[in-house]
Protein backbone atom coordinates (compact mmCIF):
# COMPACT_ATOMS: atom_id res chain seq x y z
CA UNK A 1 0.00 0.00 0.00
CA UNK A 2 1.33 3.45 -0.96
CA UNK A 3 0.24 6.45 1.10
CA UNK A 4 1.14 10.11 0.71
CA UNK A 5 0.85 12.49 3.67
CA UNK A 6 0.51 16.15 2.72
CA UNK A 7 0.98 18.80 5.38
CA UNK A 8 3.40 20.34 7.82
CA UNK A 9 6.70 19.33 9.36
CA UNK A 10 7.37 21.50 12.40
CA UNK A 11 9.55 22.07 15.43
CA UNK A 12 7.05 21.41 18.23
CA UNK A 13 7.16 22.90 21.70
CA UNK A 14 4.62 21.64 24.25
CA UNK A 15 4.29 23.62 27.49
CA UNK A 16 2.37 22.11 30.41
CA UNK A 17 0.83 24.53 32.92
CA UNK A 18 -1.68 24.16 35.72
CA UNK A 19 -4.01 26.70 34.18
CA UNK A 20 -3.90 28.50 30.83
CA UNK A 21 -3.55 32.20 31.70
CA UNK A 22 -6.08 34.81 30.72
CA UNK A 23 -5.12 37.84 28.66
CA UNK A 24 -2.31 39.83 30.33
CA UNK A 25 -1.72 37.14 32.96
CA UNK A 26 1.26 34.85 33.43
CA UNK A 27 1.63 31.18 34.30
CA UNK A 28 4.54 29.02 35.44
CA UNK A 29 5.53 26.17 33.14
CA UNK A 30 5.45 22.79 34.93
CA UNK A 31 7.22 20.92 32.13
CA UNK A 32 8.28 21.35 28.54
CA UNK A 33 8.69 18.92 25.64
CA UNK A 34 10.53 19.82 22.41
CA UNK A 35 10.33 17.54 19.40
CA UNK A 36 9.97 17.33 15.63
CA UNK A 37 6.29 17.06 14.76
CA UNK A 38 3.55 18.22 12.46
CA UNK A 39 0.63 15.99 11.49
CA UNK A 40 2.12 14.94 8.17
CA UNK A 41 5.41 14.00 9.83
CA UNK A 42 3.74 11.93 12.55
CA UNK A 43 1.32 10.19 10.19
CA UNK A 44 3.98 9.36 7.62
CA UNK A 45 6.31 7.95 10.29
CA UNK A 46 3.56 5.77 11.72
CA UNK A 47 2.53 4.51 8.28
CA UNK A 48 6.14 3.54 7.58
CA UNK A 49 6.44 1.74 10.91
CA UNK A 50 3.34 -0.28 10.00
CA UNK A 51 4.97 -1.46 6.79
CA UNK A 52 3.43 0.77 4.14
CA UNK A 53 5.34 2.73 1.51
CA UNK A 54 4.99 6.14 3.13
CA UNK A 55 5.69 9.32 1.18
CA UNK A 56 5.57 12.83 2.63
CA UNK A 57 4.93 16.05 0.73
CA UNK A 58 5.90 19.02 2.85
CA UNK A 59 8.35 21.91 3.13
CA UNK A 60 11.30 22.28 5.48
CA UNK A 61 13.80 25.09 5.79
CA UNK A 62 17.53 24.94 5.21
CA UNK A 63 18.10 25.33 8.98
CA UNK A 64 19.20 22.76 11.55
CA UNK A 65 15.57 21.90 12.31
CA UNK A 66 14.89 21.06 8.67
CA UNK A 67 18.00 18.88 8.47
CA UNK A 68 17.08 17.06 11.69
CA UNK A 69 13.49 16.54 10.58
CA UNK A 70 14.61 15.11 7.25
CA UNK A 71 17.03 12.74 8.96
CA UNK A 72 14.40 11.53 11.46
CA UNK A 73 11.84 10.94 8.72
CA UNK A 74 14.33 8.98 6.62
CA UNK A 75 15.43 6.96 9.68
CA UNK A 76 11.73 6.13 10.24
CA UNK A 77 11.52 4.72 6.71
CA UNK A 78 9.63 7.62 5.17
CA UNK A 79 10.20 8.46 1.49
CA UNK A 80 11.33 12.12 1.54
CA UNK A 81 11.79 12.50 -2.23
CA UNK A 82 8.87 15.00 -2.26
CA UNK A 83 10.11 16.97 0.75
CA UNK A 84 10.68 20.49 -0.59
CA UNK A 85 13.70 22.26 0.91
CA UNK A 86 13.51 26.05 0.91
CA UNK A 87 15.64 28.96 2.11
CA UNK A 88 14.53 30.11 5.53
CA UNK A 89 13.22 28.73 8.80
CA UNK A 90 11.27 25.50 9.27
CA UNK A 91 7.79 26.00 10.71
CA UNK A 92 7.11 25.94 14.45
CA UNK A 93 4.15 24.79 16.53
CA UNK A 94 3.64 25.95 20.12
CA UNK A 95 1.09 24.12 22.28
CA UNK A 96 0.06 25.07 25.82
CA UNK A 97 -1.78 22.41 27.85
CA UNK A 98 -3.52 22.80 31.19
CA UNK A 99 -4.05 20.00 33.72
CA UNK A 100 -7.15 18.76 31.87
CA UNK A 101 -5.28 18.86 28.53
CA UNK A 102 -7.29 21.76 27.21
CA UNK A 103 -4.91 23.57 24.93
CA UNK A 104 -3.98 26.65 22.95
CA UNK A 105 -2.03 26.17 19.72
CA UNK A 106 0.09 28.73 17.86
CA UNK A 107 1.49 27.96 14.43
CA UNK A 108 4.30 29.82 12.70
CA UNK A 109 4.88 28.41 9.18
CA UNK A 110 8.23 30.17 8.83
CA UNK A 111 9.24 29.91 5.19
CA UNK A 112 7.53 26.54 4.80
CA UNK A 113 3.85 27.08 4.06
CA UNK A 114 2.89 24.60 1.33
CA UNK A 115 1.63 26.00 -1.95
CA UNK A 116 -0.69 24.49 -4.56
CA UNK A 117 2.18 24.45 -7.07
CA UNK A 118 4.06 22.04 -4.74
CA UNK A 119 1.50 19.33 -5.52
CA UNK A 120 2.48 16.71 -8.08
CA UNK A 121 -0.20 14.85 -10.02
CA UNK A 122 2.06 11.85 -10.71
CA UNK A 123 2.96 11.27 -7.06
CA UNK A 124 -0.71 11.51 -6.06
CA UNK A 125 -1.76 9.15 -8.87
CA UNK A 126 0.83 6.59 -7.75
CA UNK A 127 -0.55 6.64 -4.20
CA UNK A 128 -3.42 4.48 -2.96
CA UNK A 129 -4.31 6.99 -0.25
CA UNK A 130 -3.64 10.71 0.16
CA UNK A 131 -3.83 12.04 3.71
CA UNK A 132 -4.43 15.80 3.88
CA UNK A 133 -3.11 17.13 7.19
CA UNK A 134 -3.92 20.64 8.45
CA UNK A 135 -2.60 22.83 5.67
CA UNK A 136 -4.14 25.79 3.85
CA UNK A 137 -7.59 25.62 2.27
CA UNK A 138 -6.02 26.24 -1.16
CA UNK A 139 -3.65 23.27 -0.87
CA UNK A 140 -6.33 21.07 0.72
CA UNK A 141 -8.87 21.83 -2.01
CA UNK A 142 -6.40 21.39 -4.87
CA UNK A 143 -4.96 18.14 -3.50
CA UNK A 144 -8.44 16.70 -2.97
CA UNK A 145 -9.43 17.66 -6.52
CA UNK A 146 -6.36 16.01 -8.02
CA UNK A 147 -6.72 12.85 -5.95
CA UNK A 148 -10.45 12.52 -6.65
CA UNK A 149 -9.94 12.95 -10.40
CA UNK A 150 -7.28 10.22 -10.37
CA UNK A 151 -9.28 7.76 -8.28
CA UNK A 152 -7.02 8.03 -5.21
CA UNK A 153 -8.67 7.67 -1.79
CA UNK A 154 -8.87 11.03 0.02
CA UNK A 155 -8.36 11.23 3.79
CA UNK A 156 -8.91 14.58 5.50
CA UNK A 157 -7.32 15.37 8.86
CA UNK A 158 -7.82 19.15 9.05
CA UNK A 159 -7.20 19.72 12.78
CA UNK A 160 -8.50 23.16 13.78
CA UNK A 161 -6.47 25.04 11.19
CA UNK A 162 -9.30 25.45 8.66
CA UNK A 163 -12.09 26.50 11.03
CA UNK A 164 -12.00 30.05 9.64
CA UNK A 165 -12.69 28.55 6.19
CA UNK A 166 -15.39 26.23 7.53
CA UNK A 167 -17.96 27.02 4.85
CA UNK A 168 -15.50 26.35 2.02
CA UNK A 169 -14.28 23.14 3.60
CA UNK A 170 -17.74 21.76 4.36
CA UNK A 171 -19.36 22.70 1.06
CA UNK A 172 -16.49 22.19 -1.42
CA UNK A 173 -13.97 19.80 0.11
CA UNK A 174 -16.07 17.30 2.06
CA UNK A 175 -17.88 16.07 -1.10
CA UNK A 176 -14.46 14.85 -2.37
CA UNK A 177 -13.46 13.09 0.87
CA UNK A 178 -13.56 9.34 1.64
CA UNK A 179 -12.43 9.49 5.30
CA UNK A 180 -12.75 12.40 7.73
CA UNK A 181 -10.93 12.45 11.10
CA UNK A 182 -11.87 15.00 13.77
CA UNK A 183 -11.72 15.28 17.55
CA UNK A 184 -14.64 16.32 19.76
CA UNK A 185 -13.84 20.04 19.71
CA UNK A 186 -13.34 20.06 15.93
CA UNK A 187 -16.70 18.37 15.42
CA UNK A 188 -18.39 21.32 17.07
CA UNK A 189 -16.22 23.91 15.32
CA UNK A 190 -16.74 22.57 11.81
CA UNK A 191 -20.42 21.68 12.16
CA UNK A 192 -21.71 24.42 14.46
CA UNK A 193 -23.77 21.76 16.28
CA UNK A 194 -23.81 21.43 20.06
CA UNK A 195 -23.83 17.62 20.40
CA UNK A 196 -21.56 14.96 18.92
CA UNK A 197 -24.43 13.16 17.22
CA UNK A 198 -25.88 16.34 15.70
CA UNK A 199 -22.40 17.35 14.51
CA UNK A 200 -21.85 14.00 12.78
CA UNK A 201 -25.27 14.17 11.14
CA UNK A 202 -24.66 17.72 9.93
CA UNK A 203 -21.23 17.03 8.43
CA UNK A 204 -22.18 13.73 6.79
CA UNK A 205 -24.88 15.48 4.77
CA UNK A 206 -22.10 17.01 2.69
CA UNK A 207 -20.51 13.84 1.34
CA UNK A 208 -20.29 10.08 1.31
CA UNK A 209 -17.39 9.54 3.68
CA UNK A 210 -16.62 7.64 6.84
CA UNK A 211 -16.36 10.05 9.77
CA UNK A 212 -14.16 8.97 12.67
CA UNK A 213 -14.38 11.20 15.74
CA UNK A 214 -11.88 10.75 18.56
CA UNK A 215 -13.31 11.31 22.05
CA UNK A 216 -10.22 11.12 24.24
CA UNK A 217 -10.25 8.43 26.92
CA UNK A 218 -13.87 7.61 26.00
CA UNK A 219 -12.73 6.10 22.70
CA UNK A 220 -14.11 7.08 19.32
CA UNK A 221 -17.23 7.28 17.22
CA UNK A 222 -17.43 5.87 13.68
CA UNK A 223 -20.21 7.43 11.62
CA UNK A 224 -21.26 6.73 8.07
CA UNK A 225 -24.12 5.61 5.87
CA UNK A 226 -26.20 3.21 8.02
CA UNK A 227 -23.37 3.08 10.58
CA UNK A 228 -23.40 4.50 14.11
CA UNK A 229 -20.63 2.84 16.09
CA UNK A 230 -19.22 3.80 19.48
CA UNK A 231 -15.92 2.03 20.23
CA UNK A 232 -14.84 2.40 23.88
CA UNK A 233 -11.38 3.61 24.77
CA UNK A 234 -8.86 2.18 27.18
CA UNK A 235 -9.16 4.77 29.93
CA UNK A 236 -5.47 5.50 30.38
CA UNK A 237 -4.28 8.51 32.33
CA UNK A 238 -2.72 10.52 29.51
CA UNK A 239 0.61 12.22 30.14
CA UNK A 240 1.67 13.54 26.73
CA UNK A 241 -1.36 13.93 24.41
CA UNK A 242 0.39 15.71 21.53
CA UNK A 243 0.25 13.70 18.30
CA UNK A 244 -2.05 10.98 19.62
CA UNK A 245 -4.75 11.78 17.06
CA UNK A 246 -2.28 11.39 14.20
CA UNK A 247 -1.06 8.01 15.48
CA UNK A 248 -4.71 7.01 15.87
CA UNK A 249 -5.45 7.96 12.25
CA UNK A 250 -2.57 5.93 10.83
CA UNK A 251 -3.46 2.88 12.93
CA UNK A 252 -7.13 3.07 11.94
CA UNK A 253 -6.45 3.33 8.21
CA UNK A 254 -3.81 0.59 8.24
CA UNK A 255 -6.12 -1.85 10.03
CA UNK A 256 -9.24 -0.93 8.08
CA UNK A 257 -7.51 -1.36 4.72
CA UNK A 258 -6.42 -4.87 5.78
CA UNK A 259 -9.60 -6.22 7.41
CA UNK A 260 -12.39 -3.85 6.28
CA UNK A 261 -13.89 -3.91 9.77
CA UNK A 262 -14.54 -0.51 11.38
CA UNK A 263 -14.81 -1.86 14.94
CA UNK A 264 -11.49 -3.74 14.78
CA UNK A 265 -9.82 -0.76 13.14
CA UNK A 266 -11.16 1.66 15.76
CA UNK A 267 -10.31 -0.63 18.67
CA UNK A 268 -6.70 -1.03 17.52
CA UNK A 269 -6.45 2.70 16.84
CA UNK A 270 -7.76 3.45 20.34
CA UNK A 271 -5.01 1.25 21.77
CA UNK A 272 -2.34 2.97 19.68
CA UNK A 273 -3.62 6.41 20.69
CA UNK A 274 -3.67 5.37 24.35
CA UNK A 275 -0.12 3.99 24.18
CA UNK A 276 1.05 7.18 22.50
CA UNK A 277 -0.12 9.34 25.42
CA UNK A 278 1.64 7.38 28.17
CA UNK A 279 5.18 8.49 27.38
CA UNK A 280 6.93 11.40 25.72
CA UNK A 281 6.82 10.57 22.00
CA UNK A 282 9.06 11.72 19.19
CA UNK A 283 9.40 10.55 15.61
CA UNK A 284 12.15 8.15 16.65
CA UNK A 285 10.06 6.86 19.60
CA UNK A 286 6.78 5.69 18.10
CA UNK A 287 4.55 3.33 20.14
CA UNK A 288 5.95 -0.19 19.86
CA UNK A 289 4.00 -3.37 19.23
CA UNK A 290 4.80 -4.50 22.78
CA UNK A 291 3.39 -1.27 24.25
CA UNK A 292 0.25 -1.49 22.14
CA UNK A 293 -0.23 -5.15 23.07
CA UNK A 294 -0.07 -4.23 26.76
CA UNK A 295 -2.91 -1.78 26.25
CA UNK A 296 -4.98 -4.31 24.29
CA UNK A 297 -4.45 -7.01 26.94
CA UNK A 298 -5.35 -4.64 29.78
CA UNK A 299 -9.02 -4.85 28.77
CA UNK A 300 -8.90 -8.63 28.84
CA UNK A 301 -7.49 -8.37 32.36
CA UNK A 302 -10.44 -6.32 33.53
CA UNK A 303 -9.71 -2.88 32.18
CA UNK A 304 -7.18 -1.69 34.76
CA UNK A 305 -4.46 0.42 33.25
CA UNK A 306 -1.95 0.69 36.10
CA UNK A 307 0.10 -2.29 34.88
CA UNK A 308 0.24 -0.98 31.33
CA UNK A 309 1.11 2.53 32.49
CA UNK A 310 3.88 1.19 34.69
CA UNK A 311 5.34 -1.12 32.05
CA UNK A 312 5.28 1.51 29.32
CA UNK A 313 7.30 3.80 31.55
CA UNK A 314 5.07 6.62 32.73
CA UNK A 315 7.15 9.05 34.74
Amino acid sequence: MRVMSIGNVTADTSLFVRRIPKLNQEASVCSRVDSIGGSAAVCSSMFASLGWHSLILSRVGNDDTGARATRLLEDSGVDTSRLVRVDGQTGSLFMIYDESFNRCVYYDPGACALRPEDLEDQAIEESDLVVLCCTSIEVTSRAAQIAKSLGTTVVLNPSGVLVNQRAHLVQRVLPMVDFLFLNRAELTEYSGASSVEAACDSLCKHGQFLLVATLGAEGCLVWGEDLRQVVPGYGVAARYPSGAGDWFLAAFLHTFCRVRDTFLAADFANAVGAAATLAERKLEQLPTSAEIDLILRSREAGGTQSRAEQDIGVR
